[in-house]
């Protein structure tokens, strides 16, 4: 840039001159952290103040496959509708297990909208994990999802 582009635009030296310098992790201690200790990369990031997509970068340079939203990562924070955790292992719950096997039936026999099968469950009095509130469409889908995602898994 010469010094009268400079002159007229003096925020392009500034910008110019700026270097950007990402932070270098440890293959180890991100190994440790994601892969042994089970954190999240928003939770590494946030251990050394970084941003969470520079640390998802950091995971693919150093060849740790990254985990999809979805994937177990060693730590439930809360164990999926028909599940509870029992000395730190999953095991079924029994009630809602047939609150599953229902949902199954009356959204692949019956073929129920999400809808439906929410208003069906609150109506028999089917109760949530959250204080027994009424249940949600989506929380249904969700339900259905993971039932669909298991088969295919299969």
């Amino acid at each position: 840039m010469s010094s009268a582009e400079s002159v007229l635009h003096p925020e392009m030296s500034l910008i110019s001159s700026i270097k950007v310098v990402l932070p270098t992790f440890d293959a180890n201690v991100l190994r440790e952290k994601y892969e042994v200790l089970g954190l999240s990369a928003q939770q590494i990031a946030d251990e050394f103040a970084s941003s969470r997509t520079t640390v998802l970068s950091a995971l693919k340079r150093v060849g740790i496959k990254v985990r999809s939203k979805n994937d177990f990562h060693g730590r439930l924070s809360t164990p999926p509708y028909g599940k509870h955790l029992v000395n730190g292992k999953l095991v079924d719950c029994p009630d809602e297990m047939k609150a599953i096997e229902l949902i199954q039936r009356l959204a692949f026999k019956d073929k129920l909208s999400y809808r439906a099968i929410a208003k069906t469950l609150t109506g028999l009095g089917i109760k949530t994990r959250k204080d027994g509130s009424p249940w949600h469409h989506e929380r249904v889908r969700s339900i259905i999802n993971r039932i669909l995602k298991s088969k295919k898994e299969k």
